[in-house]
């Protein structure tokens, strides 16, 4: 005779049984709320954590992002040429999401943390859904893990990564509606009930697959990885119904153009925007008749190996892995890749793994991107990254929560849940807060490297920099080189901290000048000029290692140009912008030296390109208005002058500047007009503005108008010794009226 008393385990296994078998609904809203509570409080670290790295380049400093022209330029820009593309790759929506977002919280980075956090969320309630519709088991608690582990950690904290979560949403509710079209998913009566009626797809085929379609589209437009969904689609397919057929190819593959299409302009962009170039530094070791066909299928078998160690023992978790040194020459290292093709082959000769397989390929499938098979510009500094298996692991994550409910009780599925849940909620709260800021997360990557990631360690010492550790920075720009000899950014940077030394030294010595400092102990040891030879001499080691970096190109012209060769630093500046056409900086010190040597319509050209790229900068219209005068275009530049006043309405400085300009070619009269446009710009007046302008009516004839100017100016600083000299000089008649002839002849008269 059994005992009929139930332990108090057992009963609340029971009661947890109860719960699912009688009250389904209820269970699965508790179960989805409890997988939404959990996510949001483990991320809590990351949602208020700030941006990092490339977040400049999508959000913080991306112009596109500011108004509507820019959301236009976001969707078309990259027509005609990828290479003047303003953002690293063409994934448009995704662009747009942070459009959206601008337009509503500025900049605050707990908006875009944020919404990352919700759409990952939403992944794990479609990973849910979609592994429930299949009747795969566990599909709760694969769910669950999707949304804890830590692994996913980099794609949902790193604001840039919002490409990954916003391709998953559209990738998983594509393939929901394609595998809805295909017959694989067929609704319930609890999907037709009216509370869920909102929730319910159409039932016409063709709309099902015009909607699946659209969110393909929208995947693709977030990012190019999601290319996998139809061929995903069909391995399911396979699973389901042991089979397919042409009817069931034949619909996936104008969507396999689709991803075609969109993947190859991906990889094109990687080499023409980004810039990659990795082949001399991936195939160094590539010595064999496999050369670098056997190198890639190394690291791809290298790859497969280790995300599958990282989803099962989520540590370390480095922001910077080490990179691997790739030998196709090495019989050993096949054995990654064969180890891969024995297993997978195995698994398929056994019909009753059937599903295994399926969870197996789905993984490799969709990794096949980040395999090593395409250069893409991460892989410089390492094969792996935790952001790169954000869709692949829910084929694994799947196959292990199908195997733990298969193979335990309830209650022991209920135990082994709870334990790795918990562990994994610590473990996602602990990474998250890796991401507080640029500088703490490359001192945690130094860290777990042991301070032997070269990309860490330069980064760091930007970010030192940037903080004013000048020292501090240059040991770790130094400490990069130790590491990885010839590396362009630390040079690069080294030479970035010699310019501010040497702009730190004529600070030094010009204090040191001056009467009431002068003492021989505040004389800088190293003239500045020193320093910026140095610098000049780092910046040429860059480009030496990389003679496409523009960045030392733009830095060593700016030092060529210092040194009084402006005609190099020209030469240098024209290689800039032809490798870089949108870069504005370039283009603008470009036009600024043909103003030096006299080449004024060369510096019409480069102004008027700056203008194309910011046609609202006043700075650009005024440019381009000295220059065009320069040439005797005096209609269009004085237009390009009146422009730049409109944008910058209040700008003493510009109406001041271009009024000074005037007075020095003898145009006296618009000297007159910009002094005074001038005038009500800041109350009570700049007292250079109005000697200035006292010196112009002077000249026009006018020495009660001067005189009264000079005496306003005296008035608000007594002490200013312009205005005083000026005086004497008119009441002395040292500033004489210009005649007919004179008055468009330069003046030798002092301005300020």
């Amino acid at each position: 005779m059994t005992d009929q008393h139930l332990t108090p385990a057992e009963d609340e296994t029971g009661g947890l049984r109860e719960l699912i078998e009688n009250q389904p609904r209820l269970a699965a809203w508790l179960g989805g709320a409890l997988i939404v509570v959990l996510t949001l409080i483990a991320y809590k670290p990351a949602i208020v954590a700030g941006y990092i790295w490339d977040d400049d380049h999508h959000v913080t400093n991306n112009p596109l992002i500011r108004d509507w022209q820019g959301l236009g330029r976001i969707w078309t820009d990259v027509f005609p040429h990828p290479s003047e593309y303003q953002l690293p790759q063409y994934y448009p929506l995704t662009h747009t999401t942070f459009w959206i977002e601008y337009h509503l919280w500025g900049l605050n980075p707990i908006g875009y943390h944020t919404v990352n956090v919700v759409l990952h969320v939403a992944n794990a309630m479609l990973v849910w859904l979609l592994l429930r519709k299949l009747a795969v088991p566990g599909a709760w608690l694969a769910a669950a893990i999707f949304a804890l582990h830590p692994l996913n950690v980099e794609s949902v904290a790193w604001v840039s990564e919002r490409k990954n979560c916003l391709s998953l949403l559209f990738f998983l509710s594509s393939l929901y509606v394609y595998l809805r079209y295909a017959g694989v998913i067929v609704p319930t009566l609890a999907d037709q009930s009216t509370t869920a009626r909102w929730f319910t797809l159409p039932d016409d085929p063709q709309r099902l697959y015009a909607l699946a379609a659209t969110l393909f589209a929208c995947a693709l437009l977030s990012k190019t990885v999601a290319n996998s969904m139809p061929a995903v689609a069909l391995l399911l397919i396979w699973w389901k119904r042991g089979k397919l057929k042409w009817s069931d190819i034949q619909p996936a593959l104008p969507l396999i153009a689709a991803g075609i299409v969109l993947g190859t302009l991906t990889a094109y962009m990687e080499q023409v925007r980004v810039g990659v170039a990795l082949r001399p530094q991936l195939w160094k070791y590539a010595h064999s008749p496999m050369g670098e066909f056997g190198a890639r299928c190394i690291i791809a078998g290298r790859v497969a190996w280790f995300y599958l160690g990282k989803l099962i023992v989520p540590f370390p978790l480095i922001f910077n892995y080490e990179r691997w040194d790739i030998n196709a020459a090495d019989p050993m290292q096949y054995l990654w890749p064969l180890s891969v093709l024995v297993i997978v082959g195995l698994i398929a000769l056994s019909r009753k793994l059937r599903g295994g397989l399926v969870a197996i390929l789905f993984y490799l499938g969709t990794l096949v991107p980040a395999m090593g098979f395409i250069d893409l510009w991460p892989m410089q500094y390492s094969f792996v990254a935790d952001h790169f298996v954000y869709f692949s692991t829910i084929g694994l994550i799947a196959l292990i929560s199908a195997l733990i409910v298969k193979n335990l009780t309830l209650e022991g599925t209920a135990g082994v849940a709870a334990c790795a849940l918990l562990l994994f909620f610590g473990m996602t709260w602990s990474q998250g807060n890796k991401y507080e800021s640029n500088e703490k997360l490359w001192y945690e990557t130094l860290m777990q490297r042991d301070k032997t990631s070269w990309m860490a360690a330069n980064n760091y010492g930007v970010e030192l920099r940037d903080r004013g550790l000048i020292r501090e920075a240059e040991l770790w720009f130094n400490a990069a080189l130790k590491l990885k000899p010839n590396y362009t950014e630390a040079y690069y940077n080294l030479g970035v901290v010699a310019e501010i030394r040497g702009l730190q030294a004529e600070q030094a010595l010009a204090a040191a000048t001056q009467p009431s400092t002068q003492n021989s102990a505040t004389q800088p040891t190293t003239r500045p000029d020193d320093y910026y030879a140095q610098a000049a001499e780092d910046y040429v080691k860059a480009i030496e290692v990389d003679p496409n970096y523009g960045n030392a190109r733009f830095r060593l012209a700016l030092m060529l140009q210092r040194k009084g060769q402006p005609e190099l630093a020209a030469d240098e500046l024209k290689r800039v912008v032809a490798l870089s056409p949108r870069n504005a900086a370039a283009w603008q010190r470009l036009g600024y030296i043909f103003m030096q040597i006299q080449k004024p319509a060369d510096a019409v050209d480069s102004f008027r390109h700056v203008l194309d790229l910011e046609p609202d900068s006043s700075q650009a219209h005024a440019d381009v208005g000295a220059a065009l005068l320069q040439v005797g275009d005096l209609f269009n530049g004085f237009a390009e002058w009146e422009t730049a006043l409109q944008l910058s309405p209040g700008n003493v400085a510009m109406a001041n500047d271009f009024g000074k300009k005037m007075f020095l070619v003898g145009d006296y009269r618009r000297a007159e007009v910009f002094f005074r446009q001038a005038l009500p710009m800041q109350d009570p007046p700049p007292v250079e503005l109005l000697t200035n302008l006292a010196v112009v009516m002077a000249k026009l004839g006018q020495p009660d108008e001067a005189r009264k100017l000079l005496t306003q100016a005296l008035q608000l600083d007594p002490t200013y010794t312009m205005a005083k000299d000026r005086l004497a000089d008119l009441a002395a008649g040292r500033i004489p009226p210009a005649t007919t002839r004179a008055s468009t002849a330069p003046s030798s008269q002092p301005m300020q």
